[in-house]
């Protein structure tokens, strides 16, 4: 599970976008050409009568246009999925309804510039640096972990 999970972060994000969109397409496509046969064998047509009714009363042109429709539809849906899935299940939820955009901007801004420090000071030092507690890099390093930990609101302290 842990390799698996560690190959999805090397890959872009458009791969499995792109790739559930078109099976979702080519399901959809083919469900919907298939419900108008049906319909039409259903209504007494036979297969030898086939060619000659779809020739005359399917509309390409339409159904072109609503399953251009159907796959934006889709790449909207597996986009939005697959970033939720990126950051964590619920977490895209409570960006969109829980936060309000000001505290959003800025606790992403905070926690990526941290992050960014962080990945500085692991390049520029050893694990062996960094693990004891003697060195300048480990006080650094527990000081920005420390910077992204939830700190309790003043509201909920008793």
């Amino acid at each position: 599970m842990a390799t698996a999970a560690a190959q999805a972060l090397g890959r872009p994000l458009i791969k499995p976008v792109l790739f559930k969109s078109s099976i979702y397409f080519l399901a959809t496509a083919a469900a919907r050409i298939l419900e108008r046969l049906i319909e039409f064998l259903i209504h007494g047509g036979t297969t030898r009568e086939l060619p000659e009714y779809v020739t005359a009363n399917f509309i390409w042109s339409r159904f072109l246009a609503v399953q251009i429709w159907i796959a934006v539809l889709f790449l909207i849906y597996t986009f939005i999925t697959e970033l939720n899935r990126l950051f964590g299940d619920g977490e895209l939820s409570r960006i969109l309804f829980t936060w309000r955009p000001t505290e959003l901007k800025s606790a992403r801004r905070r926690k990526i510039r941290t992050l960014t420090t962080l990945a500085r000071l692991a390049d520029a030092h050893t694990v062996d640096d960094l693990r004891n507690p003697a060195t300048q890099a480990h006080a650094e390093m527990i000081a920005l972990i420390g910077s992204l930990a939830k700190t309790p609101s003043p509201s909920r302290r008793t």
